[in-house]
């Protein structure tokens, strides 16, 4: 488990929560850029709009991940993430996969990268105690 000095009394039904959170600059191709980011060791782009993100601590459990793009208007190129593999407790990795629709209205989704220049804004919670 992890086993930085954080900060004490959070009120919540969980134990031990552990926040990571994560500012990522995107450039050409999907190149990932960690602006800040205490507690993650690496951010690779694996495949089109997939990245792997190393956190510097195991975890016994993600307990939440939210993604949220900085874009210039009208929106975001791959507004769509979803977390497509964790292993918070051994390898200490989260894949987070990035899509778009294929045409306005549709709801298929294609993997995609974000736009250079966009900032996507990562937040995890893991459990730190097993109970």
């Amino acid at each position: 488990m992890a086993n930085a000095r954080l900060f004490q009394f959070r009120y919540s039904h969980e134990r031990d929560l552990v926040d990571v959170m994560l500012k990522v600059s995107i450039g050409a191709a999907g190149a990932p850029t960690i602006v800040n980011g205490k507690g993650v060791t690496s951010i690779t782009r694996n495949s089109t709009g997939k990245y792997t993100i190393v956190l510097k601590d195991n975890y016994n459990v993600l307990m939440a991940a939210q993604v949220q793009t900085i874009c210039p208007a009208p929106g975001p190129a791959a507004p769509q993430a979803s977390i497509t593999s964790e292993t918070v407790t051994t390898t200490r990795t989260v894949v987070l996969q990035m899509a778009s629709a294929t045409a306005a209205g549709d709801t298929t989704l294609v993997a995609k990268d974000p736009a250079s220049g966009d900032v996507l804004m990562i937040h995890l919670t893991m459990r730190n105690a097993s109970t």
